[in-house]
């Protein structure tokens, strides 16, 4: 008999299967609910440095394809499930918190009817942790100008992104392409033209920590120490984000001490 996965390692649950557990269990952890798998490894990572298993869980929201099989979400499930808590158990007792990234909202607002999800400084998780870590700035003094041109790039690319979103085009977007891919790093970064609307492209680049896709830095980043010779210290993606925790937890103005305090008392507060 194989060995049973935790409930994070489970697939997602649709909102509606969650609903039900809450409504009938008379557990009282803390329960944080994110997008996906990927932010369970990340929140989970904060949290475990000052609570245990047994203080908090994890949980995301999916739904079952045609085929039967179940994938995340992603944020619009989260603030529907979000949005069904506050009408359908208003007198839930158990903890639950919604942890969300602002993608795209991070050039616009947060509507009021998403009051109480916490919500990233940046437009993702990754943004955060890049702001806290810095990962980049113990790059070689060969690769700086090569990160900066990729960079810049990036920026250009993204800004144009953005205005087909502001302009009601979002049907035409590709931001969830992967920098990790070959292709698209050559067809996106090293060749993107320049954005037409040139003070979005100048804002986004001056504040390209917050405003560009976190896993794209990221995956520049990856690419970059690949790149190295054979025998250089090359880092894969997940310890540049574990680095970045380990800086921010040390920074009591980080987005990811923040995290840390704002679970560490929940969790508290959650116990009998």
């Amino acid at each position: 008999m194989g060995k049973k996965k935790s409930k994070e390692g489970q697939d997602a649950r649709t909102i509606d299967e969650i609903l039900d557990e809450l409504r009938n269990s008379a557990l009282n952890t803390l329960l944080l609910m994110v997008e996906g798998r990927d932010d369970i490894q990340i929140y989970r990572e904060i949290a475990f440095r000052h609570l245990s298993a047994s203080q908090i869980a994890f949980d995301f929201v999916g739904v079952i394809n045609e085929d039967g099989n179940r994938d995340g979400g992603g944020r619009n499930l989260l603030l529907t499930l979000f949005k069904r808590v506050k009408s359908e158990l208003p007198s839930l007792k158990r903890k639950v918190l919604f942890f969300a990234d602002r993608d795209l909202k991070i050039f616009g607002t947060i509507p009021a009817e998403w009051g109480g999800v916490h919500f990233t400084d940046g437009y993702s998780i990754e943004n955060d942790l890049f702001a806290d870590g810095q990962p980049h700035s113990s790059l070689h003094a060969d690769e700086q100008p090569i990160w900066q041109e990729m960079i810049d790039k990036l920026c250009n690319w993204f800004a144009g992104q953005v205005l087909l979103w502001s302009d009601g085009r979002a049907d035409k977007m590709k931001i969830d392409l992967t920098m990790r891919n070959l292709d698209h790093l050559e067809g996106i970064v090293k060749i993107a033209p320049d954005c037409p609307d040139l003070d979005l492209a100048a804002r986004i680049k001056t504040d390209f920590i917050r405003l560009t896709r976190g896993k794209h830095l990221l995956e520049l980043l990856w690419h970059i120490h690949h790149a190295r010779p054979t025998g250089h210290f090359r880092k894969e993606i997940v310890h540049f984000w574990q680095d970045c925790i380990n800086r921010g937890l040390e920074n009591s103005n980080s987005h990811t001490y923040r995290i840390s305090q704002l679970l560490r008392a929940s969790a508290v507060g959650s116990q009998p």
